[in-house]
């Protein structure tokens, strides 16, 4: 500030002195001050532009707006970040050790880059119901899941259960699932580490044997009191005597607890049956027709026979309808479980869908419970 009050006596004395005593020296430290608030004022505006270079390392926040998990450009602050960035929900990184490098934010330390090893289920029929996929994945150091780790479904986040570093849960939607393809599966670890996506794909394919549904597709059991679950099923085009097998399944794990089969007669001599699988072998337990008066168990559930039953629409071409009446009793193993439903299908000529998702059931701890026994 001291540099106008000296310009001004400087100006004052070459007014007066004569024409002939000029000292040219003023006007070589006038040109120096002018230059000097050329270059602060230059300084102001480029500071003012917010020009922001490329930053690696150091302690330093990182703020943005949401950034798709596919790439594109999003602006946060006084910066814009381009291109196909590891974090794709809103937040602010603080300090550690990471760059922002052509768009690609990178980083260290524990979940710094997640993986998936696989799915449960990974192929499911388009159009089943909502249900809850677990994604499992190495656990080991910086590679693992941390808690508020976050699972993306076709790029929009769902919500996320964090079991351990190796498992999470995420309740998939049945608009997640409504159309065939490979839908693309994100796991996302919170700040400062989540700074990378472990990517996979959920096969989702078009049913070709039939559409079904089951009710309640929803709800919990009591150990000791019996369940009757409808499952009604349509084929497209087709007489519903074209179907061979449909497998009625709960699952926690990739093996199922409950498996209970029903095969439709394919001619004079054969006859329809319902079977309760005994999932460690994929084997009957036992097999009977409708109505019977015989209960089939395994160390998790019952089939009480004499309440399963099933109803087909008619013999004609057009009647494509089937419902069966599955009757199932939880025992004390299952408590505290939860489960999905789905249900597999096989034609006469050996066609195969993947599982249709129907549902979601529990066998909740809380609920009080009598010894088993039968309506």
């Amino acid at each position: 500030m001291k540099a106008f009050p000296t310009s001004l006596k400087m100006i004052s004395k070459l007014l007066t002195q004569k024409a002939g005593a000029i000292d040219l020296s003023i006007f070589k430290r006038l040109r120096r001050v002018r230059w000097l608030i050329v270059s602060i004022v230059l300084a102001l505006t480029l500071v003012g532009g917010a020009v922001v270079m490329a930053q690696t390392g150091g302690n330093f926040d990182l703020t943005w707006n949401n950034i798709p998990a596919n790439g594109g450009t999003s602006v946060g602050g006084n910066f814009v970040l381009t291109g196909a960035v590891g974090q794709p929900i809103a937040g602010t990184t603080s300090g550690g050790s990471f760059s922002l490098d052509s768009g690609y934010l990178t980083c260290g330390g524990p979940g710094s880059t997640p993986q998936v090893t696989g799915l449960t289920p990974s192929r499911v029929s388009a159009g089943g119901s909502n249900f809850t996929l677990t994604v499992n994945g190495p656990g080991t150091s910086g590679h693992e899941f941390l808690n508020g780790a976050n699972v993306l479904v076709n790029g929009v986040p769902r919500s996320t259960q964090f079991v351990n570093t190796s498992t999470l849960r995420v309740a998939v939607l049945s608009a997640d699932i409504s159309v065939a393809g490979e839908a693309p599966i994100n796991v996302v670890n919170p700040a400062p580490n989540g700074c990378a996506l472990a990517a996979t794909t959920l096969t989702v394919k078009k049913s070709g044997v039939g559409i079904t549904q089951v009710t309640p597709a929803n709800g919990y059991s009591t150990v000791g009191i019996t369940t009757t679950f409808t499952i009604s099923w349509t084929h497209p085009t087709d007489n519903w005597r074209l179907l061979d097998n449909l497998d009625f399944r709960m699952s926690d794990t990739l093996t199922p607890t409950l498996w209970v089969r029903f095969h439709e007669a394919k001619n004079g001599t054969d006859a329809s049956t319902f079977s309760l699988i005994d999932p460690s072998t994929g084997l009957p337990v036992g097999t009977a027709s409708q109505g019977e008066k015989v209960v089939f168990e395994t160390g998790d559930v019952i089939l009480d026979m004499a309440h399963t039953t099933f109803a087909g629409s008619g013999p004609n071409p057009e009647n494509r309808s089937l419902k069966l009446f599955v009757t199932v009793g939880f025992k004390a193993p299952t408590l505290g479980h939860f489960y999905n439903m789905d249900v597999l299908l096989t034609d006469d000529n050996g066609v195969a869908d993947d599982p249709t998702m129907v549902g979601t059931w529990s066998v909740p701890v809380s609920v009080i419970f009598l010894p088993l026994s039968l309506r």
